[in-house]
């Protein structure tokens, strides 16, 4: 809907052999704190092992305290608290693609 060609995985280990496989620019990843196979903070490593300079926004329905701020130290770029609208997730897109 906001013009952006999205690749999706509904787990962590999907999310995993994505963006191993895929061959083209992934500029960044949306990734849920808590997904059906293993939390995000065991996910967002290996994200980064294989695509350094993919960006990371987190998301989750709780605070950012816990796992979400575990990601975050780790080096994601932006946290977002759901629900979440269009319109903020857009802005905050925007923010994320257009910094450095």
């Amino acid at each position: 809907r906001l013009g952006y060609k999205v690749l999706e995985a509904k787990t962590g280990k999907g999310a995993i052999r994505l963006v191993r496989a895929y061959e083209g620019e992934i500029d960044l990843a949306i990734l849920d704190v808590f997904l059906p196979d293993m939390n995000g903070n065991k996910v967002y490593p290996l994200l980064k092992e294989f695509r350094p300079d993919m960006k990371v926004l987190v998301f989750s329905g709780y605070s950012i305290e816990g796992p979400a701020q575990e990601i975050l130290d780790a080096g994601a770029h932006g946290f977002v608290q759901k629900p979440v609208s269009v319109e903020e997730l857009s802005e905050k897109l925007k923010q994320l693609l257009q910094a450095g």
